[in-house]
């Protein structure tokens, strides 16, 4: 908002001193000392403020006692041994050379402005694109960031539903350990009195088959 106020207000002035430049230079153009008075009255209102300002005029040389036209004279005026043109050549070029200072003045300033607010906009521009990108790049991330959260979870209750059912598959081979463990305890006693009532009948037998060998033996002694 500035640098279009500013600019305006400099290519006004430019404009402006151009105008003057231009009334001016018609005015040196001639020996008529009353013709800024006739372009004056035809040049914008502008020019001739900035004309006013550089140039004074002398209505007291000004023909019939002068009121609205008059004779210029520079504020560093020449010696009196200068003639009339002399003078007026002398102001008039350093007029237009202080005119022609501002107005290249004016435009290097105008021309450095409009680089700065080039510059401006191109890193405001660029500052947008990096944000742009930088809040992709996090939405990309953050979207990314979801999805894998999402995958995990679902993993994670598939995981507990496999779980579980370890778990349920496990506790039901526990309790066949458990019946089988008791079958076998249940075995093996069975086994320890089978095999102590074996050991008893075989015990007994072999009392009777000594009992048997001492008969024969006593037979065939006679005894």
């Amino acid at each position: 908002k500035m640098y279009k106020s500013q600019s305006k207000d400099r290519k006004l002035s430019i404009k402006v001193i151009k105008q003057a430049a231009e009334v001016l230079k018609k005015f040196y153009a001639t020996k008529d000392i009353t013709a800024l008075a006739r372009v004056g009255q035809q040049a914008p209102a502008s020019a001739l403020q900035l004309g006013e300002e550089l140039v004074v005029v002398d209505s007291s040389e000004a023909p019939n006692g002068g009121s609205s036209s008059g004779k210029l004279s520079s504020p560093m005026a020449p010696p009196k041994t200068f003639s009339g043109s002399t003078r007026k050549s002398l102001a008039g070029a350093a007029v237009m050379k202080l005119l022609e200072k501002l107005r290249e003045d004016m435009t290097a300033e105008q021309r450095t402005a409009d680089k700065e607010e080039s510059d401006a906009v191109a890193a405001f521009e660029q500052l947008q694109k990096d944000s742009r990108d930088q809040f992709d790049q996090s939405m990309s991330e953050i979207t990314e960031r979801m999805k894998r959260k999402a995958t995990i979870t679902v993993q994670m209750s598939s995981d507990k539903q496999d779980k579980s059912g370890v778990e349920e598959e496990l506790g039901t081979v526990q309790d066949q350990l458990k019946a089988l463990h008791k079958k076998c305890d249940e075995v093996m006693k069975s086994i320890k009195d089978r095999t102590k009532s074996r050991d008893f009948e075989l015990s007994q037998l072999r009392d009777v088959l000594d009992i048997l060998a001492g008969s024969q033996l006593a037979v065939r002694t006679g005894a």
